[in-house]
């Protein structure tokens, strides 16, 4: 069941009977008062990820933008020719191309890549990527949570 939006959490006006099933929904303790506490929120904004980014004339470019215990998102560049050889991760990954084209082996198949392609990668599959032409690509490797071991 998907938690109630609380109208106030928005600073807009409540109206009176978004305002009376929220203090039913409290009065039943269902809805923890959420306004009495606010965390700040971690977050990182970047205007325009190509502006001060280059592809290298001659190699690969990789610059980590953000890496923390959920995430790790890494920015590439790729010279044309330029080549990542088939390897595998432990995480699940995602691979979005934001300019270039580059063929993409994703398990047994290859694909074209193109501005604006996609791919998700579950753990493990094996995966490789060769730069046709000058490539930027975004690589989010999400972070499973550790089970606990019984």
């Amino acid at each position: 069941m998907a938690a109630p939006v609380i109208a106030g959490e928005f600073d807009c006006e409540e109206s009176p009977k978004t305002k009376a099933v929220e203090e039913s929904l409290q009065n039943r303790s269902i809805v923890p008062d959420v306004r009495k506490e606010r965390q700040p929120m971690d977050y990182k904004f970047i205007a325009d990820l190509l502006a001060d980014v280059n592809v290298p004339t001659d190699g690969i470019l990789s610059r980590v933008l953000q890496k923390d215990e959920h995430v790790n998102i890494t920015l590439f560049g790729f010279s044309p020719g330029q080549e990542l050889s088939t390897h595998s991760a432990p995480t699940p990954a995602v691979l979005y191309f934001l300019n270039g084209e580059a063929d993409v082996t994703l398990g047994d198949d290859v694909h074209q890549a193109k501005t604006g392609s996609f791919a998700y990668m579950s753990p493990l599959l094996p995966h490789a990527i060769a730069a046709k032409s000058a490539t930027m690509m975004l690589l989010v490797q999400i972070k499973l949570p550790k089970r606990a071991v019984a």
